[in-house]
């Protein structure tokens, strides 16, 4: 009994020696900011926002398909073929922000969103987001809002005082797999009729296959537009409710990319880009005619060159601009072309080992391979000895020997003096350290706009100095200014040259970070 405890002592120290490298360092334990385990041929990328490796995949951008529906005046085409409308201009104008490019294609509903589903890197625009979607997709939005509206042939006697009584009054016409039809299921209706388009439908009322519609007002004029019909051959009966649209990303999409797009999203709604796109198209939205992009004949070309309203856009590797349905700008790299400032080849496996002054692939070569106590870094630590700096203890250490997440209590403070092991962090509205389950961070005019956030019709709320700007979510709306409870302006969505001066001064002249609350 006591040699096999010997030997079971015994394989239990092998095992544990060889999970430690030669410079006594545990295998993966050299992550990176990012995660990524250098050891291992891992490096950061920051396009695809993930760690990879040169030699199994190129770190050049992610190829978005982005797709829509024709549902003017939020996306549509114009008379010269270029997609258009509201919700296409914001998705252009966060692609420009975070320095992305892709052809916009406009499908039927159902096949986008099938597509969208799918994968991979699909980007689907304008998208409801309802309970029933919510796990399928990683969101960006709001980016618009809509209504759910029903209508009804001209001479039809149908009377609705509530959604749940159009659960008898025949069969409601709607576009598959819309947000409108998923909105009936979720509600439990049988008497559902759903079809490819939604310009189908009125055509159907018309025709008696349908007793009723779920449309929608703000985009009902370009909907019967698209039916051939006249807009008084449909009467409106019950306006549902209003919804956010969103974007919806495929959910193989890295986090990091989604997250870009939000950020983005955001820098537009403070500088101002967000309301100018909005107002744009609000007259097509009082059944005005939609906005048209003028035909470019070559005249947007890029500081490249490239024109892309033909659809090109610049290829580094290659030199030149390409079109790139038509050519793989990753597949235009020469062989070797990818040399780094030392001259390395990534595209090989290839990259520098500062201690050997060479290039090296590290499933070959091992770069802590030198002459002993060689290699000492920055804090002036030995790796090739086992030592790695301890920023708490202030010393170099082997792990195995000293652990350095245990340091003395009260010394993890950070660069404003909190102490995070007792739970502190920095407040910078109150500008002291607190602990977040003792007292609230936000300020008050933080607290105020929160009373705000699940308010009938409003779409988002917003801090800037004093001030609680609430945009509404109805068209035309805008936003409403507030100030120790009381409003003090409010601001419709007008053209610029109608915009009083004191909504003037509030929405353009505040000289204050707004900061987005809900």
């Amino acid at each position: 009994m006591k040699s096999l405890w010997v030997a079971v002592v015994f394989v239990a120290a092998i095992f544990a020696f060889g999970c430690v490298s030669q410079q006594g360092q545990m295998v993966g334990n050299d992550r990176d900011a990012h995660g990524c385990i250098a050891s291992a041929g891992y490096s950061w990328c920051e396009v695809k926002q993930a760690c990879i490796r040169p030699w199994e995949e190129n770190c050049t951008a992610i190829k978005f398909r982005v797709l829509t529906e024709e549902f003017p005046p939020y996306n549509y085409k114009d008379a010269n073929g270029n997609v258009m409308g509201q919700s296409t201009e914001t998705v252009r104008e966060i692609m420009k922000r975070v320095n992305a490019s892709a052809d916009i294609g406009l499908l039927e509903w159902t096949d986008a969103y099938n597509l969208a589903l799918a994968g991979p890197n699909v980007v689907l625009y304008s998208t409801g987001r309802t309970s029933l979607r919510e796990s399928l997709f990683k969101w960006v939005g709001p980016i618009a809002s809509w209504d759910f509206t029903f209508y009804a042939p001209k001479d039809s006697k149908i009377m609705l005082f509530g959604s749940e009584d159009a659960k008898k009054a025949g069969k409601i016409c709607v576009a598959k797999d819309d947000a409108r039809e998923q909105f009936l299921l979720e509600k439990k209706f049988t008497n559902i009729d759903a079809v490819a388009l939604d310009s189908d439908c009125p055509k159907r009322l018309v025709d008696g296959k349908d007793d009723l519609w779920l449309g929608s007002s703000s985009s009902f004029d370009g909907i019967m537009e698209d039916a051939g019909m006249q807009k008084g051959d449909v009467q409106e009966i019950y306006q549902v409710k209003k919804n956010l649209m969103y974007v919806a990303f495929s959910k193989d999409v890295p986090d990091g990319i989604v997250e870009k797009w939000q950020a983005a999203l955001g820098s537009m709604k403070q500088d101002g880009t967000f309301d100018k796109i909005a107002a744009k198209y609000a007259n097509a939205k009082r059944g005005g005619a939609l906005p048209s992009m003028p035909a470019l004949d070559g005249a947007d070309r890029d500081s490249h060159g490239c024109i892309g309203s033909a659809g090109y856009v610049w290829c580094d590797a290659s030199g030149k601009c390409i079109r790139p349905w038509e050519e793989d700008c990753a597949k235009t790299i020469m062989p070797g072309s990818d040399r780094d400032e030392n001259g390395c080849i990534g595209s090989a496996g290839y990259t520098w080992c500062a201690a050997s002054q060479k290039c090296i692939r590290a499933w070959e070569e091992n770069c802590t391979a030198m002459m002993p106590g060689s290699d000492r870094d920055a804090n002036g630590c030995i790796a090739s000895a086992g030592y790695t700096w301890c920023a708490s203890s202030g010393k170099c250490i082997r792990p195995w020997e000293e652990n350095c997440t245990s340091p003395m209590m009260g010394s993890d403070r950070d660069a404003n003096g909190c102490i995070a092991s007792a739970g502190y962090s920095w407040c910078a509205v109150k500008n002291k350290c607190i602990r977040t389950w003792e007292e609230d961070c936000a300020s008050p005019v933080q607290k105020e706009a929160k009373k705000f956030c699940n308010k009938t019709n409003v779409a988002s709320v917003y801090t800037c100095g004093q001030y609680v700007r609430v945009v509404s979510s109805l068209i035309g709306g805008g936003s409403a200014f507030y100030t120790n409870g009381s409003m003090v302006a409010q601001c419709p969505l007008v053209s610029p040259d109608y915009i009083s001066a004191q909504c003037n001064l509030l929405l353009f002249g505040n000289n204050c970070i707004e900061q987005q609350v809900c």
